[in-house]
């Protein structure tokens, strides 16, 4: 609302990593933005504090506290401190205020520090676990989108190292879907990490069946005490990507397995694979993982 109190719109540019850079409007509702009409420039150093003298003259004319991160900016008594959720940030020293409620399970970082110490490549939507901007943590319109992403980013990884890797799906409160960093196991052992953020529900699972195995048939769904009952005990459908470079779904409601609509053709499968369906070949990406056995992050 401007100072004669008249709703106006502002609209705000962000960059990959959620942060709020640009805001303007269209004040003569001329549909063209000059220089008198941007209401907010933003630049940061990469821990979030915000550089002085960077604003080529442009005069901030707006209060938009939702800022780095997009988060907002507690600036009561001076503070400058950045609310998360969980934790408070103060971006001039690049650390949390609070203890990470999460220590426990990354005891290879310090609970005070923030995004794995790599903010180009981290963010924390909610100050409790830091997540890769790309992949673990993307947000998709659809789970099979997920489970897509998921399977071009880890599959080349699960086959190349022989070891199954384990991720929840979850829906944010937009209505999206993301998925966790994923816990590593071994060739025939699934580790799914269940620690989705807060604010979020549960609404599968996915995983990969490492490199081809003559003696398992790891191109589908495990039978018996495996991948199957482990869905229907949780009541909900269960992905998994193969050496073959597919996606299957299995459909706890029907009991059965398929190739879901819209499943990814792109999803990186073994050479040795006699049921190979692409020519993705595998190779380690180097994916950002969590080894369960010691809680260990493990960073590209």
């Amino acid at each position: 609302m401007d100072d004669n109190g008249n709703w106006r719109y502002e609209y705000y540019y962000k960059d990959h990593l959620g942060n709020t850079r640009l805001g303007f409007s269209d004040y003569d509702g001329n549909e063209e933005v000059d220089e008198t009409e941007i209401t907010q420039q933003n630049n940061y150093y990469p821990f979030g504090l915000e550089h002085k003298g960077t604003d080529y003259g442009v005069a901030t004319q707006t209060t938009h506290k939702y800022l780095y991160n997009s988060k907002e900016l507690q600036d009561e008594l001076a503070l400058n401190w950045l609310d998360y959720g969980a934790r408070n940030y103060d971006a001039s020293v690049g650390r949390w205020f609070n203890v990470d409620p999460l220590a426990e399970e990354f005891l290879d970082q310090s609970p005070y520090s923030a995004f794995n110490n790599n903010p180009i490549l981290f963010i924390d939507p909610d100050g409790r676990a830091a997540i890769l901007f790309d992949g673990p943590g993307d947000k998709f319109a659809t789970k099979v989108e997920a489970a897509n992403d998921f399977g071009e980013y880890y599959n080349g990884t699960s086959i190349v190292m022989s070891s199954e890797f384990g991720s929840a799906i979850y829906q944010n409160s937009d209505g999206t879907y993301s998925y966790t960093i994923a816990y590593i196991g071994s060739q025939d052992q699934t580790y799914v990490n269940e620690n989705i953020p807060s604010g979020t529900t549960r609404e599968g699972a996915i995983h990969s069946h490492g490199s081809e195995d003559p003696g398992y048939d790891n191109n589908n769904f495990s039978p018996g005490d495996g991948d199957k009952s482990a869905a229907e005990s949780i009541g909900q459908n269960e992905y998994v990507v193969t050496p073959s470079g597919e996606l299957k779904e299995y459909d706890v409601t029907t009991k059965t397995s398929s190739i879901p609509t819209g499943a990814s053709n792109n999803i990186p499968s073994d050479p040795n694979s006699p049921s190979r369906v692409n020519t993705v070949n595998a190779v380690d990406t180097k994916p950002t993982y969590i080894d369960p056995a010691t809680n260990t992050i493990h960073n590209p």
